[in-house]
C-alpha cells in the first residue's frame, strides 16, 4: 500500500491519464460525431430512412435529401441491403422534388445492390427469412420505379415492373396491402396499353384477396348501397361484385355466390348490356336447380334472379319470356316479387343508369307482373304494405314521364292498400303524392284537401323516438311549404305567406330546416332580401345542429348568405314598403304606388339619395313592382340602385340584374332600343357566366329568361347568329327546368323561349324551324290557365305563325 506521502503523486498521475483519455475521446467525436464506428449500424440506417419519410411528409424534401446523401457517405463498408434502403429513400425524395432523372438513378442503384445481395452463394447466401425480406424490398422499389415511369408516360416499362413486383410479393408471402397497391396501379396502366380485360381481371383478384376475410353478404350490401348513393360508379360496382362472386365460389359459400352473381347481372344490365347480363344468370339458375330445393326455398333464391332476367328479356324485346318469369316469381311468393320490383325501381330513381329508358322498362316490367290480379285477401299484411309502396314508386315513375293521370291511379291503389295494411305513415305519404299530382293537374282545391289529410295523419302518429318525431314534423312542414308553393302559383300572396309561415313555425319548434329554407327561398325570389337573410340564418342553425347535416345544403345556404345584401333597418320605411306590397297584391295599384313612393322619399331623407342603404331599398321596391309587371316604375329604381352598387363595388343579387334587363327590354322609349340592347349584353353576359358555373340551382331558374334577353338584344342589333346561340341555350335551359319541375311557370318560360327562337329563325329565313317553334309554343300556352298575358302571347304567336307560313309558301 502506498505511503501517505506518495498519495498526491499517485493522484496527479491518475488525473493526467484521465486527461489524455478525454482528449482521445474528444478527437474520436470530432472525427465521427454519430458513432465510434466508421459506418452506420442497420438500426441507424432504419432510423435515417424513417426520418427521411417524416421529413418528406412534412414537405421538407431538401432536408430529407441532405440526410440521405450524408448517410450514403458512411455506408461504403456497409452491407448491400443498407445501401439499397437508403438509395430507395433517396429515390422517393427525388421523386417528391420532381427530380425524375435523379430518382430513377437512385431506384436503379438500389435494385442493383439488392441483385448483388440476392445472387450471393455459399456461406454468404441469404437465409430464407432474409431472402424474403430482401424480395419484399425489391418489390417495393420496383413498384415505386414503375410509378415514376408512369409519370413519364413509359407505360410498357411500368407494366413490366409492376408485374415483377406483384410476382415477388406473391411468391415471397408479401402483404395484402402491397398486393392491393400494386394491383391497383397495374390495373390503371393496362388500359393505357389497350389491355382493358386484363386490367379488370387483376383488379378483381385484388378485391377478391381483400374480401377473403370479410363477411361477404355485408360486402354485397355495401357495394350496392355505395352505388345507389353515388359513392362509386357502375364500373367499380361491377368489378367489386365480380370479386365477391369469385371469393364466394372459392370459399364454397352458396348464399353469397347466388346473391353476388344476381347483383352482378342486374348491374351489367343497368350498364347497358342485357345480353351479357342474361348469360350471367345462367349459372345461378343451374346452381339452384341442381341443389333440389323445395319450392319456397327456391323462390327465395330465385326471385331477384327471375325479375332481373325478366328485365333483360324486356330490354331485348322478349316480352312473353319476361311475363312467364314474372308469373313464376309471383306465383310462389308475391311478397318477394313486390320487394324485388321495388328494389329495381329504387335503384332507377337513385341513379341514372346506362340502359336506355331503364325507368320506363321497369314500369313495363311492373305492368307485366299483373300486380292488380293478386288476390289481396290471401296476402299477408307485410306483403300488402310492400305492394302499396311499389304502387307509390310506380306513381313517381309515371310523374317523371309526365303521365300524371296514371301516377294518380297508382297513388290511389297504393293508398287503398296502405289503409288495408293500417300503415298510417304510408297513407300520409301517398296523400302528399296525390296532392302533388293534383297540383300538376291544376286541381288546387283537391290538392289542398289531400295535403290536409296527410298533415292530419302525420299529426296523429305517436312517435316512438325523438328522431321519429322530428321526421314526422319535417313531413308536416314540407306539406305546408308545398301548399304555399301552390298558392304562389295561383298568385295568392296572402295564403302563400300564411302557409310558408306555418312551415317556418313548425320547423322552428321541432328544430328542422327544410320548411324554413323553402320560406327563405320564396322571400329571396320575391326580392325580400332582409326576410330571406333572417330565414336562411335560422335554417342554417337548425341544419348544423342536426345529427347528419347535409354538407351540400350547408354550403348552398352559406353561399347564398354571402350574396344577400345586408339591408339597413328602419322600422318606419320597412312598414311603408310592406304596406305598398300588400296594396299591390290586393290589386290596388295606384294606392300601392303612392305608398312605395313615400317609402322612397323616406329612404332618401333617412339615408341620403346616393347611399348603399338607399340603393338596397330602391332595389327592394323595384322588386315588388316587378312582381306585378310594373316595369316602367321599376326601371329607374333598378338603374339608380345599380349605379350606386357599381360605384361602391357592391354586388346585387343576380336576379336583380336579370329584372333590370327585363325592364330595359320593355322600355317604352323606342329611341333607346339599341342602347338598351347594348346595355343588356354588357350587364347580363358576366352574370350568366357566373350562374352557369355556380352549383347552386336557385339562380339557374332564371337562366332561360337571361339567355332569352341576351338573344333578343343581339337580334335587335341584327346579329342573328349570336342571337341564335343564346336562344338555343334559352330553349335547352327551359326544357331542363320543365323536366325537373313541371308547372305553369316553367312551361310558360319554355313557350317564351320557343317563340323568341322562332322569331330569330324567321329572320334567318329558316321558316320550317320557325313554324315548328311557333306551333310548339302555341300548344304549350293553350294548356296553361288563361289570363290576359297568356291570351296576348297566344294571339301574337298565332299572327307570327300565319305570317311565317305565308313567307315559307313564297319560296
Amino acid at each position: 500500500m502506498p505511503s501517505l506521502s506518495n498519495q498526491p503523486k499517485l493522484l496527479l498521475a491518475i488525473y493526467a491519464l484521465l486527461g489524455v483519455l478525454a482528449i482521445i475521446f474528444a478527437l474520436l467525436l470530432w472525427v465521427n460525431p454519430f458513432n465510434f464506428e466508421s459506418t452506420l449500424s442497420s438500426t441507424q440506417t432504419a432510423n435515417i430512412v424513417a426520418q427521411a419519410e417524416t421529413l418528406r411528409n412534412k414537405g421538407e424534401n431538401a432536408e430529407a435529401e441532405k440526410l440521405c446523401l450524408n448517410a450514403l457517405k458512411k455506408l461504403e463498408a456497409a452491407d448491400d441491403i443498407q445501401k439499397a434502403k437508403v438509395y430507395h429513400a433517396l429515390g422517393l425524395t427525388y421523386f417528391a422534388e420532381k427530380k425524375f432523372d435523379e430518382a430513377q438513378d437512385s431506384y436503379r442503384k438500389a435494385l442493383a445492390f439488392l441483385e448483388q445481395l440476392l445472387n450471393q452463394e455459399g456461406a454468404h447466401r441469404l437465409t430464407l427469412e432474409n431472402l424474403r425480406l430482401a424480395e419484399h424490398l425489391n418489390a417495393a422499389i420496383e413498384c415505386d420505379l414503375a410509378d415514376l415511369l408512369v409519370n413519364l408516360s413509359k407505360y410498357a416499362e411500368a407494366e413490366t415492373l409492376y408485374k415483377s413486383a406483384l410476382e415477388k410479393n406473391d411468391q415471397y408471402l408479401g402483404t395484402i396491402d402491397m398486393q392491393r397497391r400494386i394491383s391497383s396501379k397495374l390495373s390503371e396502366v393496362l388500359p393505357k396499353l389497350g389491355k382493358n380485360s386484363e386490367a379488370e381481371d387483376i383488379q378483381v383478384e385484388a378485391y377478391s384477396s381483400d374480401y377473403s376475410s370479410k363477411d361477404l353478404m355485408s360486402e354485397i350490401k355495401r357495394v350496392q348501397a355505395e352505388f345507389e348513393s353515388k359513392k362509386i360508379e357502375s364500373a367499380q360496382q361491377i368489378t367489386q361484385l365480380k370479386a365477391l362472386a369469385l371469393t364466394a365460389k372459392r370459399k364454397g359459400r352458396d348464399v353469397p355466390y347466388v346473391d353476388a352473381k344476381t347483383a352482378l347481372a342486374k348491374a351489367t344490365m343497368e350498364a347497358g348490356d342485357p345480353t351479357k347480363a342474361k348469360k350471367l344468370l345462367v349459372p345461378v339458375f343451374s346452381f339452384v336447380e341442381n341443389a333440389h330445393y323445395d319450392k319456397e326455398t327456391e323462390a327465395i333464391w330465385l326471385s331477384r334472379a327471375r325479375v332481373t332476367q325478366a328485365a333483360c328479356c324486356l330490354a331485348l324485346h322478349e316480352n312473353k319470356e319476361a311475363e312467364t318469369l314474372l308469373t313464376e316469381a309471383g306465383a310462389v311468393n308475391p311478397k318477394l316479387l313486390f320487394a324485388v320490383l321495388q328494389f329495381h325501381l329504387n335503384t332507377a330513381s337513385a341513379r341514372e343508369v346506362g340502359l336506355k329508358d331503364y325507368y320506363r322498362l321497369l314500369v313495363d316490367l311492373s305492368q307485366k307482373a299483373h300486380l292488380e290480379s293478386y288476390p289481396k285477401k290471401k296476402l299477408k299484411v307485410e306483403s300488402i304494405d310492400e305492394l302499396a309502396n311499389l304502387y307509390n314508386q310506380l306513381g313517381i315513375a309515371y310523374v317523371s314521364f309526365d303521365q300524371v293521370d296514371k301516377a294518380e291511379r297508382c297513388y290511389k291503389l297504393g293508398l287503398d292498400l296502405a289503409k288495408q295494411a293500417k300503415n298510417i305513415g304510408r297513407q300520409a305519404e301517398l296523400y302528399t303524392r296525390l296532392g302533388r299530382a293534383a297540383v300538376l293537374q291544376k286541381n288546387y282545391a283537391e290538392a289542398e284537401q289531400y295535403y290536409d289529410k296527410s298533415t292530419a295523419l302525420q299529426s296523429s302518429i305517436k312517435a316512438p323516438t325523438k328522431q321519429a318525431a322530428q321526421l314526422i314534423n319535417q313531413a308536416i312542414s314540407e306539406n305546408y311549404a308545398e301548399v304555399a308553393a301552390m298558392y304562389n302559383a295561383m298568385k295568392n300572396n296572402s295564403k302563400t305567406q300564411l302557409n310558408y309561415k306555418l312551415a317556418y313555425d313548425k320547423d322552428m319548434k321541432s328544430h328542422n330546416w327544410v320548411g324554413i329554407y323553402s320560406y327563405a327561398q320564396y322571400m329571396q325570389v320575391r326580392g325580400d332580401c332582409k326576410g330571406a337573410r333572417a330565414a336562411y340564418e335560422a335554417a342554417l342553425n337548425n341544419l348544423k345542429s342536426s345529427q347528419n347535416p347535409s354538407k351540400v345544403y350547408v354550403e348552398i345556404i352559406e353561399n347564398r348568405l354571402k350574396r344577400l345584401p345586408v339591408v339597413a333597418n328602419d322600422p318606419a320605411i320597412d312598414a311603408l314598403v310592406k304596406q305598398g306590397d300588400n296594396l299591390l297584391d290586393d290589386h290596388k295599384t295606384a294606392a300601392g304606388r303612392e305608398v312605395l313612393q313615400k317609402a322612397e322619399s323616406a329612404t332618401i331623407a333617412k339615408f341620403g339619395k346616393e347611399s348603399v342603404a338607399s340603393a338596397e331599398v330602391y332595389r327592394e321596391i323595384a322588386n315588388y313592382y316587378m312582381n306585378f309587371q310594373m316595369t316602367t316604375d321599376a326601371l329607374p329604381l333598378y338603374r339608380h340602385a345599380l349605379e350606386i352598387a357599381q360605384k361602391n363595388k357592391v354586388q346585387l343579387p343576380r336576379i336583380n340584374y336579370k329584372k333590370y334587363c327585363t325592364c330595359l327590354s320593355q322600355d317604352s322609349d323606342k329611341s333607346k332600343t339599341i342602347d338598351n340592347a347594348k346595355q343588356i349584353i354588357s350587364v347580363l353576359s358576366p352574370v350568366v357566366v357566373e350562374i352557369e358555373a355556380d352549383p347552386d340551382p336557385l339562380d339557374k331558374l332564371y337562366l332561360s329568361a337571361a339567355y332569352l334577353l341576351l338573344g333578343e338584344a343581339y337580334s335587335t342589333q341584327k346579329m342573328y347568329t349570336q342571337a341564335q346561340d343564346y336562344l338555343n341555350k334559352s330553349v335547352s335551359s327551359a326544357e331542363y327546368q320543365v323536366s325537373v319541375s313541371r308547372g305553369e311557370k316553367t312551361n310558360g318560360t319554355l313557350a317564351d323561349a320557343l317563340k323568341a327562337r322562332a322569331q330569330n329563325d324567321s329572320k334567318l329565313k329558316k321558316y320550317n324551324d320557325a313554324i315548328a317553334g311557333y306551333k310548339r309554343a302555341i300548344e304549350i300556352w293553350e294548356k296553361i290557365k288563361s289570363d290576359p298575358i297568356v291570351t296576348a302571347k297566344l294571339a301574337d304567336t298565332r299572327i307570327l305563325l300565319s305570317d311565317t307560313t305565308a313567307e315559307a309558301k313564297k319560296l
